[in-house]
């Protein structure tokens, strides 16, 4: 997929219309191997393990573009709906609460150790 050209928003609306509309074109929406993953037959664990790795390793990586973008814009708005999203991802708060440690529970949960997920 192309990398979006670089847009001047005036509001965090406006912001997140321009976010939804290139979301709703992405590829991830018709990946293969998520379509085969939530097809209506039935999953195995080791799809599941799979997807959970996958899914762990983009939200470490989610929160990273968030930093990277938060670093680089001068809206405060988008900065304001950046801090409150990774305010959000973190947990709002409260640590067992973050993204991240609710996906590392999973996996423990699937038999993953710390080594494992780390």
């Amino acid at each position: 997929m192309a990398t979006p050209k670089l847009l001047k928003v005036r509001s965090r609306n406006e912001f997140h219309a321009v976010l939804d509309a290139w979301s709703e074109r992405h590829p991830l929406h018709t990946h293969p191997y998520l379509e085969a993953l939530f097809a209506d037959d039935v999953v195995g664990i080791e799809q599941i393990k799979r997807f959970s790795e996958v899914l762990y390793v983009f939200c470490e990586t989610f929160h990273d573009c968030l930093i990277h973008v938060l670093a680089k814009t001068r809206d405060e708005n988008i900065r304001r709906a950046i801090v409150q999203n990774l305010y959000e991802e973190y947990g709002a708060g409260t640590d067992e609460q973050g993204h991240l440690c609710l996906m590392r529970q999973l996996l423990r949960s699937m038999g993953y150790t710390e080594d494992s997920i780390a």
